[in-house]
């Protein structure tokens, strides 16, 4: 058990660094079966690092817009939105 969380811990550090692609002039892929099941003759794959794109900062905040037209109502604490007694609060 802990040796196929280990392969798939492996595998996920390898997928993050480098990308896999099949390679020119492959041979097609041929399963062979037995006790297991795995590739004929192989699989030929074509392995490049990948390269992390570079962070640029941004030096601007966000900022929002607020429309004047529209206006927030105060709610009394202890009447709901349709002046209904809201429960006691704690």
């Amino acid at each position: 058990m802990f040796a196929s969380f280990e392969t798939v811990v492996a595998v996920a550090m390898l997928v993050r660094q480098f990308d896999f692609q099949m390679a020119l002039g492959a041979p097609p892929v041929k399963m062979t079966t037995g006790a297991t099941i795995h590739t004929t003759e192989g699989l030929n794959m074509t392995v490049t690092r990948r390269i992390k794109p570079p962070i640029v900062p941004i030096l601007e905040m966000p900022t929002l817009q607020m429309d004047s037209s529209v206006s927030i109502q105060e709610v009394d604490p202890v009447l709901g939105q349709k002046d209904e007694v809201s429960p006691a609060r704690s």
